[in-house]
């Protein structure tokens, strides 16, 4: 074992577990004051990525005056920073995630179909979900079985259970990814991105989510349909 693996186990030893279920945690099992404190480990070019990483995925500090082109350029130009490939899949995974909610938000608005050189998601589909925007589901079923279901919560305009049906899929994905990265850095990557899932679902407040879409669907905002994903 090289002396950043041993280092890394021992940090990973440190940290307390996550549950198995995200929705029973009432808080982190971790404050986020202790955790940058054991992240001090971390190899500075480790550290760079884990900043990048979180800056990508969790978006508190954008403006809603941005628009969905700025999104896309500067999540593409942090994500071209990062060396790591597994890392870097993590990211486009949710990525890709979010660009599906966004649309399926954007259309239940009853905003404008992005137009096929508009520059407004990620991953392979988005020229797909244009072409098909009027069709059930965007006729990515097939691709994406969890839309389906994604869909009726827009329908019932349900935000809290949207939520926690997005943060399912996301913490699912993470938990089957941590296996032979129990140890590694790509560990410690996938242990912060839960971290931040229970963060985030503790803090939730469904109330306040209600009042918020009420605003957005009242307001109609283009910038909208990137939050909450």
């Amino acid at each position: 074992m090289t002396g950043s693996s041993h280092k890394y186990a021992m940090l990973m030893v440190s940290l307390p577990g996550h549950p198995k279920n995200f929705i029973v945690a009432k808080n982190p099992p971790i404050s986020r004051l202790k955790l940058n404190q054991r992240l001090s480990m971390l190899e500075i070019e480790d550290a760079q990525t884990l900043s990048v990483v979180e800056s990508i995925l969790h978006w508190d500090h954008l403006s809603l005056k941005i628009n969905d082109e700025e999104v896309v350029s500067k999540s593409w130009q942090l994500i071209n920073v990062i060396k790591n490939p597994f890392v870097k899949s993590l990211i486009l995974w949710r990525l890709e995630l979010r660009t599906v909610v966004a649309a399926l938000r954007r259309r239940h608005l009853g905003l404008a179909t992005p137009h096929k050189y508009e520059v407004w998601g990620f991953g392979p589909w988005t020229r797909r979900i244009i072409k098909f925007w009027d069709e059930p589901y965007f006729c990515l079923e097939s691709v994406y079985p969890w839309i389906v279901e994604m869909e009726q919560h827009f329908k019932n305009d349900n935000p809290f259970e949207l939520e926690k049906y997005v943060l399912s899929l996301v913490w699912d994905y993470y938990s089957r990814n941590i296996n032979n990265h129990y140890f590694n850095f790509e560990g410690v990557v996938l242990y912060i991105l839960r971290w931040h899932v229970i963060d985030r679902w503790s803090r939730y407040d469904g109330a306040a989510a209600q009042s918020r879409f009420e605003e957005l669907v009242n307001l109609g905002l283009e910038n909208c349909v990137w939050e909450k994903v």
